[in-house]
């Protein structure tokens, strides 16, 4: 019996891409969603010329966003693509078959052909780049690593190859690619960090020199031409950036973690036991001087929205509680970062449950907006943070405690500046 289809998208700023996208979708799906991540571009309205599901939410990691857009899909059957990807006619036709038989598979996985600079790639480890796209979301979920995405099945379930390409039109220009490599070198880089992976010395070498080989001979990418050495290079840089990147944070989390038990020593007033002769004096010792402060530099996710990076500031915190001391922290961000560092990062309920025995935690966020120079601080209140926003001369404009949706925060925060 026929079944019902979804078509998933998630987008950022695809004006150049998404018209082609729901084009070849035109027929197949019975209904289109794109999720997107607040595009400043045309993307939105060639989305609602097309009729689609139109949804917005800030993007929180690829895994994550394509996993909320599985939510938004009416039907069981789902055809997730990317916003540059589009069918060709022979696997359009092979998902109308599917479709009417009622998908008697539970995944269909499906070749992609890269077009890279108006070339299309046919080697390189870029084909034929098989991917699981097609699949009853009752039984699929999003894996993998950030950014590098997948659809698991439940165990058990069942799956076929259809024929036809899934165009995939990648990279407009050289140095988009190499943005782009960086970009995922740098979110990979975190994902494994966060997984507790430290990044062997060796890696940083071998790894990108085990990579070219393999795309370049290996996966002949020699016969794509240049076409094929330019992408087995980009290929090789990101894997070496991916794990130098690695070993960076590595490192800076040990520097990070030393300067602060050094300080917080410091600050203890302990000092070695003397062997020799008691000390005349008997003043008292000079009290030990200030903490100094910790520069904990801010990371940004696709969207530009920055962050608090919580693997490097959890030993801050954890060794603060035990000594019983006092933690600020001040930073530069944008109008989206004290949303985005509560809820996502670090002020979580279950944190601050964690860090209550804590004397003081303040949070401090300062950015320049059309409003003027504002203050948001963050308190700990009751186990739950108590957002203040303050005018530029210290003014509370208005008091919000609980944990509340970015988007309901921003909307607070703009109701109080205009006050």
């Amino acid at each position: 019996m026929p079944q019902q289809l979804s078509a998933v998208i998630i987008t950022y700023n695809e004006a150049r891409n998404i018209g082609r996208c729901l084009q070849s979708l035109a027929g197949v799906a019975d209904e289109i969603v794109v999720l997107d991540s607040f595009s400043t571009d045309e993307t939105e309205a060639i989305c609602r010329q097309f009729g689609v599901r139109f949804f917005q939410h800030a993007f929180d990691g690829h895994i994550e966003q394509k996993n909320r857009a599985l939510t938004y899909a009416q039907h069981h059957q789902v055809l997730a693509l990317d916003a540059d990807e589009a069918l060709d006619e022979p696997l359009r036709n092979a998902i109308l078959k599917e479709k009417t038989a009622g998908f008697p598979k539970t995944g269909y996985t499906m070749n992609r052909l890269t077009n890279y600079c108006g070339k299309w790639v046919w080697h390189s480890g870029w084909y034929p780049d098989r991917k699981l796209r097609l699949f009853d979301r009752r039984k699929a979920r999003w894996g993998g690593v950030n950014p590098h995405d997948k659809i698991e099945l439940t165990p058990g379930s069942s799956s076929a190859q259809l024929p036809g390409d899934l165009l995939h039109y990648s990279y407009y220009t050289v140095e988009e690619h190499l943005s782009r490599a960086r970009k995922y070198a740098d979110i990979a880089a975190k994902a494994m960090h966060r997984s507790g992976k430290s990044g062997a010395w060796w890696r940083v070498v071998v790894s990108p020199a085990a990579k070219f080989i393999r795309n370049y001979f290996l996966k002949a990418g020699f016969l794509d031409g240049r076409t094929g050495l330019i992408i087995c290079r980009i290929s090789a840089l990101e894997t070496y950036w991916k794990y130098q990147n690695l070993r960076n944070m590595r490192t800076l989390l040990l520097l990070l973690s030393s300067a602060v038990l050094l300080s917080l020593s410091a600050c203890s007033g302990n000092k070695p036991q003397s062997t020799g002769v008691p000390p005349r004096s008997t003043q008292k010792p000079a009290p030990p001087p200030p903490v100094k402060p910790v520069d904990i530099p801010l990371a940004s996710d696709a969207t530009g929205i920055a962050w608090l990076d919580s693997e490097r500031l959890m030993p801050v915190l954890e060794q603060a509680q035990r000594e019983n001391k006092v933690v600020m922290l001040e930073f530069y961000a944008a109008w989206c970062a004290p949303c985005k560092v509560m809820e996502e990062e670090i002020f979580t309920q279950t944190e601050v449950y964690r860090f209550q025995n804590m004397n003081f935690l303040n949070m401090r966020t300062n950015y320049d907006s059309d409003a003027g120079r504002t203050i948001a601080q963050i308190y700990e209140v009751e186990k739950l943070p108590t957002i203040l926003w303050l005018s530029p001369k210290g003014v509370v404009l208005e008091r919000y405690t609980g944990m509340a949706g970015a988007t309901e925060l921003r909307q607070r925060g703009l109701s109080a500046l205009k006050k």
